[in-house]
């Protein structure tokens, strides 16, 4: 029990640090995460985060996410146009 409870917080840790990557345009940082977050879950949705970095103009953090071969909700997108 007390594995999967400090499993999730780490979990909502490294996603939270994860969009305030996103949204600071740190690179580095958000490809360092994107790796562990792909690492721990394949098919993890980063719409948010597209979204995310498209509002904060983190230009290089949305390139390098839009050149990943991730599957994306555009209802999402359309959502927040």
């Amino acid at each position: 029990m007390i594995k999967y409870i400090v499993e999730f917080f780490t979990n909502c840790i490294i996603q939270k640090s994860f969009t305030i990557a996103c949204e600071k345009d740190r690179i580095r940082i958000v490809q360092y995460f994107f790796r562990k977050l792909t690492k721990m879950n394949p098919k993890y949705d980063f719409t948010e985060s597209v979204i995310t970095s498209a509002l904060s103009c983190s230009e290089l953090v949305f390139k390098f996410l839009m050149d990943q071969k991730n599957s994306y909700s555009f209802d999402h997108f359309l959502q927040h146009a």
